[in-house]
């Protein structure tokens, strides 16, 4: 009599798995009925050509890297140029390492020594001194 219970039971759980998955699939962005073809992503559904970057709308091929930011998809490219901080002297991307003082990003090329004028290094990082008036300058520097 277990056997047949858990028999009855596996099969029940089995007929669902089969009918969820004849399901037809509804697109997460769209909200229309995917035939064929779809992109999952998290518990989602997709249409391939639904699968998009939020900011430049370009497709997202599912194999190429992405994020999600606040629900909206975002492509590699417009992750680096929308949300990757930015030098504070020059306005591009910093990324990988850079100076960080008082919530602004700098490359160390962009920032000069205010005592010699020579741009810092990232092997150098140990030995920048910034003084109260925030100007950045090397430790062993003959002008500091």
């Amino acid at each position: 009599m277990l056997f047949t219970m858990l028999q009855t039971d596996f099969s029940r759980k089995s007929e669902a798995k089969k009918s969820k998955m004849s399901d037809p699939k509804v697109c997460g962005k769209c909200n229309t009925v995917i035939p064929n073809h779809w992109v999952i992503y998290g518990d989602k559904h997709f249409h391939k050509t639904c699968f998009r970057c939020g900011p430049c709308n370009r497709i997202i091929d599912p194999k190429e890297t992405f994020n999600e930011r606040n629900g909206t998809l975002v492509c590699h490219g417009c992750q680096t140029e929308h949300f990757q901080p930015k030098c504070a002297v020059c306005d591009e991307v910093t990324i990988g390492t850079r100076l960080i003082y008082q919530d602004k990003n700098f490359h160390y090329t962009c920032k000069n020594c205010k005592a010699c004028g020579k741009p810092f290094e990232a092997a150098q990082h140990d030995h920048i001194v910034i003084k109260m008036d925030g100007s950045f300058v090397h430790d062993n520097c003959s002008n500091f």
